[in-house]
């Protein structure tokens, strides 16, 4: 299973048929976190809520847990990251997968950079 990373999901809601076609061939899920992400996105541009969630519900939703929470603490003492200067949602997303041995595809790959135990992937 692949972890996706918000952006993913972002693009594939515009209509990008490449990220659509990704997302309904591979076998890929979503973090809650990201979940949130694009829900609030949705209520500051006026989109049909109801439309997305039904978009999203086609995928698994991962939550952050205990696991995902000592492996981040772990990254964080090991690689002295300094929270202000990440961004903590990535940090929370790249915990997520890499607790649970998924690999993340992004837009981003730089957002995921300490994570060195999983691939991180572009489309």
């Amino acid at each position: 299973m692949i972890l996706c990373d918000t952006n993913i999901f972002i693009y594939a809601l515009q209509g990008n048929k490449k990220y659509l076609s990704f997302l309904m061939e591979e076998e890929v899920c979503m973090s809650a976190l990201s979940y949130v992400e694009i829900l609030v996105g949705i209520e500051k541009n006026n989109v049909s809520q109801k439309k997305v969630e039904e978009f999203l519900s086609l995928f698994p939703i991962i939550s952050f847990d205990a696991l995902s929470a000592n492996f981040l603490v772990t990254l964080i003492v090991k690689e002295k990251i300094i929270l202000r200067k990440s961004n903590p949602i990535d940090l929370l997303i790249g915990a997520t997968a890499a607790s649970k041995k998924m690999d993340i595809v992004t837009n981003n790959i730089k957002d995921f950079k300490y994570f060195t135990s999983i691939k991180i992937k572009k489309i």
